[in-house]
């Protein structure tokens, strides 16, 4: 009999410790899952086991290295659960294939599934079973018939364990990452059949069903103990481990307290601490007189797990690691975090949500593009897509910021004048080239600057966190119609151009007098107008409404001139930055009003004023008679800022 082990993924959910280790070798009363599951598999007869691997691929290299009966997998790029099968197809026989997850722990007899699979003639039996958190595949008695089927009355939970017929997989597209649920549906379409095998009421003993996945640290910490109180049945595989929770090789001192449960790797205790209901890996060291309750500690640094891990991306890139000089850098109006070495700049999420994630990856795909596309950007050297660890290129410490206050201070407005078009040409670079063959899927946010961002992130944002919170004042009855008109108005503009987003002085840096954009990752299709709104109303440079005009006239010949696909009519584009400029002014406001009062980064609140007078004169513009309520708005808060 034949099998194969998913243990390809990130782990994410399980961030920072999966930095230490994948999810399929967390240790279940300190032994590895994986382990545990090869061992169940060959006690029912499996003989040949199949086990991906991607995320620290050593790891599972090692672990399997002396295991009889194993074919690794390694795969360079995630396949998912459908391309890792496809791609394992040659590794097995004509026969039926147990595939199950790696990360989860159950009583679905292995042995009976298969002998169900055989007796019966479907393509594919899956185990399943009713728990509500995850019910989502319609079942008709022993017939799966769709898998949307969350809130009916019929659905069960599918336990990632199933018997696949080899010809199933073979119908996966052969390239790229897939979900084996996707061929199941293109299955169900084409006629094919697929079983349900009820796991929970077909048990070889009269022990209770059970099933978990070690999908977040608290999941993982409730397994450990229901095995100990007996909530959870022990596989005979860890019969002993039960027995025997705490490590030999700890160290525990004398007066040090294990109270109820405690699973406790080769960790030292101190004298005096006090552990109960607690996951304590090896390594691990509690301090003397320390209470610990309900915990689960893997003893991950993980500010030094994340340099060690871009420590290695310089190195398998080809570039000179020196871990010996590490400066940790401001984060600025940003979350993440950042630190400079000698010949590099380490960017790391601020932590592991999935919008911290998907905003690194964005980082890394968005960058790639824009290098490739010859764009003024950092180079990317390399991305780690388990922590989200990004290493690039240093452009040293000299912000347009920096440079453009060094030349008002010495009243160089024609200084001033020469950069900014030097920025305005690599902007008009930026924007026509990084909008050529620029994928969607690339964003972490919304796919394209449009009227819905408009509504939620700009007037929205202004008046949740600057007109609500920050000002204490009432939403005025009627101002939701006005923005709308805004919006559709401002939404006209083509957008099939590369959006910045936050195209703003402290967001571009000059290397060797050039300039260089960062913070790039919120980058998406918009408009042309935005970026260069962003820029000239800058409101950390203030540059004078004078130079603006000028700056917008150099733009729009620059563009015609330049990029003859994207040329202008210089009096529409002009109606139609006048919106796009009240957006961002806007946006500008929430941000700072949230940055100042609910991040407690006191350097944004000195740029409120400016920003509410900036408004009130782009209000004055006869465009927005449309909209007297923002700008009795705008009003009030001119008088709250003593304007």
């Amino acid at each position: 009999m034949q099998a194969m082990i998913l243990a390809a993924g990130f782990g994410a959910r399980l961030l920072p410790h999966t930095l230490l280790r994948p999810k399929p070798l967390f240790p279940i009363l300190n032994r590895e899952l994986l382990l545990l599951t090869i061992a169940r598999l060959q006690r029912v007869g499996f003989t040949r086991i199949v086990v991906n691997c991607h995320y620290l691929s050593e790891q599972i290299e090692a672990a399997v290295a002396d295991v009889d009966g194993i074919i690794l997998q390694k795969e360079e790029d995630i396949l998912g659960t459908g391309g890792g099968l496809h791609k394992a197809l040659g590794s097995f026989d004509a026969g039926p294939i147990l595939v199950t997850n790696g990360d989860i722990y159950h009583t679905v007899d292995f042995g009976l599934l298969y002998q169900a699979h055989c007796a019966g003639n479907a393509d594919v039996t899956m185990a399943m079973h009713d728990c509500p958190r995850f019910n989502t595949v319609s079942c008709t008695g022993a017939r799966v018939d769709h898998f949307d089927a969350r809130g009916e009355e019929n659905a069960l939970a599918f336990t990632g364990i199933h018997i696949i017929e080899p010809q199933v997989l073979a119908g996966i597209e052969p390239e790229g990452s897939s979900c084996i649920i996707e061929r199941y549906h293109q299955l169900l379409r084409e006629g094919g059949k697929i079983s349900c095998y009820r796991a929970d009421l077909e048990l070889a003993t009269d022990e209770k069903f059970f099933w978990t996945d070690i999908g977040s640290p608290q999941d993982y910490l409730e397994l450990q103990g229901a095995l100990l109180t007996g909530v959870a049945p022990c596989w005979p595989e860890l019969v002993e481990a039960a027995a025997h929770p705490v490590a030999g090789a700890a160290e525990i001192a004398p007066a040090a307290r294990l109270e109820e449960w405690n699973v406790i790797g080769a960790a030292k205790i101190g004298a005096g601490a006090r552990v109960r209901r607690s996951v304590i890996w090896s390594g691990v060291e509690i301090a003397p007189g320390a209470e610990v309750c309900d915990t689960f500690l893997s003893g991950v640094e993980e500010d030094a797990m994340l340099l060690e891990t871009a420590a290695k991306l310089l190195v398998d890139s080809g570039r000179e690691c020196n871990m010996k000089r590490v400066k940790v850098l401001s984060p600025d109006g940003s979350n993440r975090r950042f630190w400079r070495l000698p010949n590099a700049v380490v960017v790391a999420p601020a932590g592991h949500a999935p919008a911290e994630m998907r905003e690194a990856e964005a980082v890394w795909r968005i960058g790639s593009h824009l290098a490739v596309r010859h764009c003024a950007v950092p180079q990317v050297f390399a991305y780690d897509a388990g922590s989200g660890v990004l290493v690039m290129e240093d452009l040293g410490s000299l912000s347009l910021y920096n440079r453009v206050r060094e030349l008002q201070t010495a009243k160089d407005f024609g200084g001033v004048k020469r950069l900014y078009e030097k920025v305005l040409a690599q902007l008009v670079s930026l924007q026509i080239e990084g909008g050529k063959a620029f994928d969607s899927s690339w964003c972490c946010d919304t796919p394209q600057y449009d009227e819905n961002v408009m509504l939620v992130q700009e007037s929205g944002y202004f008046l949740r966190a600057f007109w609500g919170s920050l000002l204490q004042r009432g939403e005025p009855a009627g101002i939701e119609k006005e923005f709308q008109a805004l919006a559709a108005r401002a939404g006209e503009a083509p957008a099939n151009y590369f959006l910045h987003r936050d195209c703003q002085s402290r967001n571009i840096m000059l290397k060797k007098g050039e300039p260089r954009f960062i913070d790039f990752q919120g980058g998406r299709r918009g408009p042309l107008g935005y970026d260069l709104a962003s820029l000239l109303l800058d409101p950390y440079v203030s540059l004078a409404p004078q130079l603006q005009e000028e700056l917008i006239e150099y733009y729009c010949a620059l563009l015609n001139r330049t990029a003859p696909e994207a040329s202008v009519d210089r009096d529409l584009f002009q109606r139609q930055y006048e919106d796009l400029a009240l957006q961002r002014n806007l946006q500008i406001l929430g941000a700072f009003a949230f940055l100042s009062q609910q991040k407690c980064k006191p350097f944004f609140a000195r740029f409120l004023k400016p920003s509410v007078a900036m408004l009130c004169r782009r209000l004055e513009n006869p465009q927005f008679a449309i909209l007297p309520l923002l700008r009795k708005m705008a009003a009030e808060a001119a008088a709250h800022f003593a304007i």
